[in-house]
């Protein structure tokens, strides 16, 4: 497909060089790819806001946190095609600098997609690099672009439920991995993803990553996968929401699961396509305007 008038920002921090993983990357590749090859996103359209940025300085710890002796620099090129994609680094001021941008440049004939990942915090702030941004913060930069036809949001870091309050808005699509008072949970080692976020990716591309089979999110047979049968497809095949993950808590294992959560505005998410397209649903039926899938 070819999505003129879409734009992207993805974001990763990964907080520092020790606890930035190499699933957040993994994350952001295959949302990146998923919008160029899938959706037919500009390169100049994504903006990828990626840990350190395009310094040459180690940033993954393909290690553990005890032992960071093993890391290397964020791969530049997201897509293996050659071509260095990551634009700038996770922090404050880029992030400003991004969305300074796109308020010049877009209209309100254009779209926006949202997609952030790697560690959040119990307050709700993402950690980006070296620094952590609050729920209030994050919204304001994305008000910078209130005037443009929708946008959609997807937030897959802990807690990440937290910045559904700061971000409800006319003409918007949120969903997390996680409601704001829990972790949100991956899969370890080079080839992770995070549970969620690889089930919602799958769900929008129609392509399982782990074996290249197909999948067929469109609940409604309209030929398109809109934002809610999208999140209706990850919650249901997330493995950390509906089978839940041991953790240990002082010495005990404790089995914990993700809720991820969905809001959205006058039913939007029931005809939002990731191409732009308002698609005209079998079922539009306004049934889940509000965070209320799971709680």
């Amino acid at each position: 497909k070819t999505a003129n008038n879409c734009y992207a920002v993805i974001i990763s921090g990964g907080a520092d060089k020790y606890n930035n993983y190499p699933r957040y990357w993994n994350n952001c590749s295959m949302v990146y790819q998923m919008l160029r090859n899938i959706y037919g996103y500009k390169r100049e359209n994504i903006y990828t806001l990626i840990a350190d940025g395009t310094d040459s300085a180690p940033d993954i710890n393909l290690g553990s946190y005890d032992y960071p002796n093993v890391s290397l620099s964020s791969p530049l090129d997201l897509d293996g095609d050659g071509n260095d994609d990551i634009n700038y680094a996770a922090t404050k001021s880029d992030i400003a600098t991004v969305f300074n941008t796109l308020r010049n440049k877009m209209t309100s004939s254009d779209e926006l997609f949202i997609y952030t990942t790697d560690h959040g915090s119990p307050n709700g702030s993402i950690c980006l690099w070296n620094e952590r941004m609050i729920p209030t913060e994050f919204a304001a930069e994305v008000n910078k672009v209130d005037f443009v036809k929708n946008i959609n949001i997807v937030m897959v870091q802990c807690y990440s439920g937290a910045h559904i309050p700061a971000l409800t808005k006319a003409k918007r699509t949120i969903i997390t991995a996680a409601n704001s008072s829990e972790s949100a949970w991956s899969t370890v080692g080079i080839s992770g993803y995070g549970y969620f976020s690889k089930c919602w990716g799958e769900a929008m591309s129609g392509y399982n990553v782990s074996n290249g089979s197909t999948i067929n999110a469109d609940t409604d047979g309209d030929n398109a996968i809109s934002m809610l049968e999208s999140y209706k497809y990850a919650v249901s095949h997330d493995k950390a929401a509906v089978e839940g993950c041991w953790t240990t808590e002082n010495g005990v294992q404790v089995l914990k699961y993700e809720h991820p959560q969905y809001w959205s505005n006058s039913c939007l998410g029931e005809r939002q396509y990731l191409s732009g397209l308002l698609v005209d649903t079998k079922t539009l039926c306004c049934t889940l305007s509000y965070n209320a899938l799971r709680k």
